[in-house]
């Protein structure tokens, strides 16, 4: 799932996007144009796993794409690559649960 570029959320110090998708394994995978800084992506997992309601963030695979390819994560440094991600992540999982439980309920 991708999110149209007008709903980007505007957190951190600009808008950015994460790909959310449930495996038939029950993991959920998350893909993103920001790389890992002393361990962001274990707080996407946190966030991500929270959101969606798994009892453990090791079921979240968080990884990074080439940016040719990824959504929108603007420049990846310092401390804003969390605050501008986390939202995103957020956003993407709550999205991927919704999107879920209407197709098994409709």
């Amino acid at each position: 799932t991708m999110v149209d570029p007008s709903l980007l959320e505007p957190a951190g110090t600009e808008p950015a996007s994460a790909l959310c998708r449930l495996e038939s394994d029950g993991t959920l995978k998350i893909a993103l144009g920001s790389v890992d800084l002393t361990g962001t992506n274990s707080g996407f997992q946190i966030i991500a796993a929270e959101a969606f309601g798994l009892d453990r963030a090791e079921d979240v695979r968080v990884s990074t794409v080439d940016t040719d390819a990824a959504p929108y994560s603007g420049a990846t440094g310092g401390s804003k690559t969390m605050y501008t991600m986390g939202p995103a992540v957020l956003v993407m999982s709550e999205g991927r649960l919704t999107a879920d439980l209407s197709r098994r309920l409709g």
